[in-house]
């Protein structure tokens, strides 16, 4: 093997390691996000959690990623009560017992279901989505961007985060991945939650990596 050959080789076989460190602020009620900054990350870039509570522990609900996170709680907040999320029966939300099925759903988003029953029943179903929404609680996280490319930083945390989320929370509520992880690169992600307890799927680093997500 040539000389410039072995350096391709050796380049081609070599890992990345980033190791994102999440501080998170929260637990929040969606109705803090008049407080401003300390309750909805004003103007700041990163991710976020809505979470639910079951056993006694917060389970992960929906995980998000945004370059203003208030703006896109307002907007979350504005879909919710426009019809564009499925709504639950409080008391499956309040318990946690919310997944991937439909168990406990009172309304399902789509056109037509927007125009033959969320406006047809809108006074009813507006409170459920204003009840659902009391049942959350929110968190989030500034990200700051190592590879000058910040959306693709952030969505590659947001699916470290969903990795985990998909295997560890039974309410979770988005399983997609936004960002596969890139090849010969490993993404390890760590949670400090401060003395709020903390949500239980993130107790441990999540390491990322292209051939499949793991825990450290």
């Amino acid at each position: 093997m040539s000389r410039d050959e072995q350096a391709r080789a050796t380049e081609d076989t070599s890992e990345s390691r980033r190791t994102v460190r999440l501080d998170w602020k929260g637990p929040f009620q969606l109705h803090d996000l008049v407080g401003g900054l300390p309750q909805a990350g004003n103007k700041c870039p990163g991710v976020y959690l809505w979470t639910l509570p079951l056993a006694g522990e917060l389970e992960i609900a929906y995980v998000g990623q945004a370059s203003d996170i208030r703006d896109r709680m307002y907007q979350h907040v504005f879909w919710t009560l426009g019809g564009a999320y499925y709504l639950y029966e409080t008391d499956y939300l309040r318990e946690g017992r919310i997944g991937r099925g439909n168990e406990g759903v009172v309304y399902t988003p789509g056109l037509e279901g927007l125009m033959n029953s969320y406006l047809l029943r809108l006074g009813d179903l507006q409170q459920v989505a204003v009840e659902n929404l009391r049942c959350y609680r929110y968190f989030w996280a500034e990200v700051r961007s190592w590879s000058g490319a910040a959306s693709q930083d952030r969505r590659q945390v947001e699916s470290a985060l969903i990795s985990r989320a998909r295997t560890e929370s039974p309410c979770l509520q988005n399983g997609s991945l936004s960002s596969a992880p890139i090849p010969r690169n490993v993404l390890t992600v760590k949670s400090e939650f401060g003395e709020s307890g903390g949500v239980r799927a993130l107790y441990s680093p999540i390491v990322y990596l292209a051939d499949r997500p793991a825990t450290s």
